[in-house]
């Protein structure tokens, strides 16, 4: 990716991506976008490779326009859609080339720290924003009533990436997973996903999901022992 220009990415999926709908799953989109990421950091020219460490993923937004299923050949598009004064948004288009259909979109939110907390982003990364869209999507309620659908959850040593929190994509996973067990609809088409808190392998969690008068759904992860919310989800 240069300035001002997007950085395509082909990817061929895989047929473990898919569930038993046999379409890939939102996890695995998100997947293919955080892939993109890193090709964008490792590309050059975005200023980013001596900050790749120092950005976590706090929000992400996917919506999906159509089913993808192996063995589709899907490129990505990557750009820097917004840059406020912590954060900035990577935005990706997800689409098929043979039809030029598109598949998924996703913003995700990176903001920069350092030791102490949020840090300003660089100047490199202002420079190289480019207006094309984006998902916009509802964020989710702020908590959930005393009736909602809860299960217990511990994350696994293989859930964690190189940054030793689980990973964003797992997180999506997770919401997922929780939106089926709650028996709250079959297939989602859109995900609104705010990352609070960290979470690492052995943490006792609690997950919940309740129905939304829209016939959408929320979905929140909490801390077993002190309630504190670790993600929260509206999954439509």
């Amino acid at each position: 990716m240069s300035q001002g220009l997007r950085l395509e990415l082909a990817i061929a999926v895989r047929g473990y991506e898919m569930d038993t709908r046999g379409a890939v799953t939102p996890g695995s989109l998100a997947r293919y976008a955080e892939h993109a990421r890193w090709e964008a950091v490792r590309s050059g020219g975005l200023g980013l490779e001596a900050h790749l460490f120092n950005c976590v993923v706090r929000a992400q937004r996917l919506v999906m326009h159509a089913p993808a299923v192996w063995p589709d050949e899907l490129l990505v598009s990557t750009w820097i859609g917004r840059v406020g004064r912590t954060s900035f948004d990577f935005v990706h288009r997800i689409s098929r080339p043979g039809d030029g259909r598109v598949i998924a979109e996703d913003a995700t939110t990176a903001v920069c720290i350092d030791a102490s907390g949020p840090i300003a982003v660089p100047d490199a990364v202002r420079s190289l924003v480019l207006d094309d869209g984006g998902p916009s999507l509802e964020g989710p309620p702020a908590s959930a009533p005393a009736d909602a659908w809860e299960a217990a959850l511990i994350p696994r040593p293989s859930d964690q990436d190189v940054l030793r929190h689980v990973n964003q994509a797992r997180h999506v996973d997770f919401v997922e997973d929780a939106r089926r067990g709650a028996g709250l609809g079959e297939t989602t088409r859109s995900v609104w996903i705010e990352h609070v808190l960290e979470a690492r392998a052995g943490d006792s969690l609690r997950v919940l999901a309740w129905a939304l008068p829209d016939g959408s759904c929320a979905v929140e992860v909490r801390r077993a022992d002190d309630g504190r919310p670790v993600t929260r989800a509206r999954l439509d």
